[in-house]
């Protein structure tokens, strides 16, 4: 009959196996919740790349924030449309759809100016109609037809650029139509640029457009038509930013509004 000492080694050693192999399964739990979290991370990351790629359902119109990695885009030759050009007068009914980009309305050989009136003030820009003739036509004839009046700045980032000229105002409407794209010729951007914004197709340019307010937005690849530079009202774009949000794609903490553009030429 064993000793009382013997049992006690054989229970402590039954203890120890049973200590070892709680052990042994908490570990082999540990390494399954990591590899499936880590499956789950990954999934979550290939599917947040698709919705900003994506918009959605519709594909969003945006310009690469520079806190996200730059993704390579296909430019298109500009060119004009068929649509009839609006009255210079301002008199045009407000229309916001169209079926095909405009004709040529515009004279290269003039000098046209965009008075943006905000709701945080009114912004002055000289339109470059040498360098982007088909952006600036296009600009001109949509403000003409009152389009941009009453939308809003759906997408202000501190550091980078106030985006705006969405009728639907999440970032995926446009005015029906696109143009090719007229990349500044200097390939570069300066803080008070306007310049449209465009999707990572070709031939993606509507009417979003975005003012640079930040070093961010003037290091942007040149890949996105230039229109002119502000001549007077950058402290109203900054204000603007000054409400939008810290970092992409959270939306601005003040949504501003364009009350109406107009244009002028001589």
């Amino acid at each position: 009959m064993p000793s009382q000492k013997r049992q006690r080694q054989r229970a402590g050693q039954q203890a120890r196996r049973q200590t070892l192999l709680a052990q042994q399964k908490r570990a082999r739990q540990r390494k399954m919740f990591i590899r499936y979290g880590a499956i789950a991370a990954v999934v979550a990351i290939i599917l947040a790349v698709l919705a900003l790629n994506s918009g959605g359902k519709s594909k969003k119109t945006n310009v690469t924030s520079s806190s996200t990695s730059s993704t390579s885009t296909t430019l298109a030759a500009a060119s004009y449309g068929t649509t009839a050009c609006p009255p210079t007068d301002g008199s045009a009914p407000r229309t916001t759809t169209f079926g095909d980009s405009f004709k040529k309305c515009i004279d290269p050989a003039k000098t046209y100016t965009a008075t943006m009136q905000f709701d945080a003030g009114t912004v002055t820009i000289a339109l470059d109609a040498k360098s982007s003739p088909i952006t600036v036509n296009s600009f001109v004839a949509l403000s003409r037809y009152h389009f941009y009046d009453g939308l809003t700045c759906h997408r202000v980032i501190k550091k980078f650029v106030d985006q705006c000229g969405d009728p639907k105002g999440d970032g995926s409407g446009g005015p029906g139509f696109t143009i090719g794209e007229e990349p500044p010729k200097s390939g570069k951007y300066s803080i008070g640029d306007l310049a449209m914004a465009k999707t990572s197709a070709a031939h993606s340019t509507g009417s979003q457009f975005f003012l640079i307010v930040g070093d961010q937005g003037a290091a942007l690849p040149a890949q996105y038509s230039l229109l002119g530079t502000i001549t007077s009202g950058v402290d109203v774009a900054h204000a603007i930013e000054a409400d939008g949000a810290d970092q992409d794609p959270s939306p601005p903490k003040v949504v501003h509004k364009i009350v109406k553009v107009t244009i002028s030429e001589t």
